[in-house]
């Protein structure tokens, strides 16, 4: 946050700065959603078919929250299995990061492509599609370069799960390259 001394106090510059920061967080909260709706949609499938329709709302919003976690936490072991069998050149690593993109960085390319087609197409008469288009193959690099699916580094909360995942690869195929997973400075 910005300190603002007496001598250069301006109102309408600290109203800017606190609402321009505002929006920055609600811009960044915004895309962490979208980049984490898979775990978010696909728990929302399995609390439906546990719970049904008749259970109350707080519940499910709970019982949504830590299925998506567990997801999450999901996606980081079979990042380490994934980065195991990389490393020691098993293909199989091929469809499994295939599977993981898809699941991770399509999906949400997926969920924005037509409010994002909508919203270009209102204000570009001239090739809308084709920047409809970059923008979403933009996304979906950003959505990767939140997972780096081919990069042995997991995020601080996922990174005992990511680390078991290539030491479970490890000790089930007797591979005999063992490394160690890296740590990411992002929490989440």
């Amino acid at each position: 946050m910005r300190v603002y001394d007496n001598r250069s106090y301006d109102d309408g510059q600290i109203l800017f700065d606190r609402t321009f920061s505002a929006f920055a967080i609600v811009i960044r909260i915004l895309l962490k959603v979208i980049v984490y709706s898979p775990m978010l949609f696909i728990s929302g499938l399995l609390t439906k078919q546990i719970t049904g329709n008749n259970t109350d709302i707080v519940i499910r919003l709970a019982l949504i929250i830590i299925l998506a976690v567990i997801l999450y936490y999901c996606i980081y072991f079979l990042k380490g299995v994934l980065i195991a069998l990389k490393y020691n050149q098993n293909l199989f690593w091929v469809p499994l990061f295939v599977c993981c993109v898809l699941v991770t960085c399509i999906f949400p390319v997926w969920i924005i492509f037509e409010p994002l087609q909508n919203f270009i197409t209102n204000y570009v008469a001239i090739n809308a599609q084709l920047i409809t288009w970059i923008f979403a193959i933009a996304f979906g690099l950003y959505v990767y370069s939140r997972y780096h699916f081919l990069t042995n580094i997991a995020q601080q909360k996922a990174f005992p799960y990511y680390q078991r995942g290539i030491i479970i690869t490890n000790q089930l195929l007797n591979l005999s390259k063992s490394f160690k997973g890296k740590k990411s400075t992002e929490v989440i």
